[in-house]
């Protein structure tokens, strides 16, 4: 299989564009989000990050960042096993989800950041 050079005058796709890539992560989507996911077993992942940590960190780790942190399935429960954790995610829909729960312990979660740290610019003509 011979892949395709890219040619740099062809439009950018849609996930070369944050600001496309967002659309994606909408509302109906964050609403369905954990539905969606109600059979992914967060508590052996983060299981599974833990024993990461024990087998490969230096030492030990006591803060987390999580891109893409959604609506907090990993964040959440690593919050609570002690981390200071610090999660962004392009999806302020996500993110909305995820303060509701209000059952985390330090976490911060700037609202808005994945997509500045992508573009350089806040997200929906917004300050951060």
């Amino acid at each position: 299989m011979k892949l395709k050079k890219p040619n740099r005058l062809e439009k950018p796709n849609k996930l070369n564009k944050p600001e496309k890539l967002v659309s994606v992560f909408r509302k109906e989507y964050a609403d369905s989000y954990d539905l969606l996911y109600t059979d992914k077993d967060y508590k052996d992942e983060c299981d599974m990050i833990e024993e990461v940590f024990t087998k490969y960190a230096d030492g030990p780790i006591k803060s987390i960042l999580d891109l893409g942190c959604g609506t907090g399935n990993h964040s959440i429960p690593l919050a609570q096993r002690g981390y200071e954790v610090t999660g962004v995610d392009i999806s302020s829909d996500m993110l909305r989800i995820r303060d509701r729960r209000k059952t985390y312990h330090a976490l911060l979660f700037p609202a808005g950041a994945f997509f500045f740290l992508v573009t350089g610019k806040p997200q929906n003509g917004g300050s951060f």
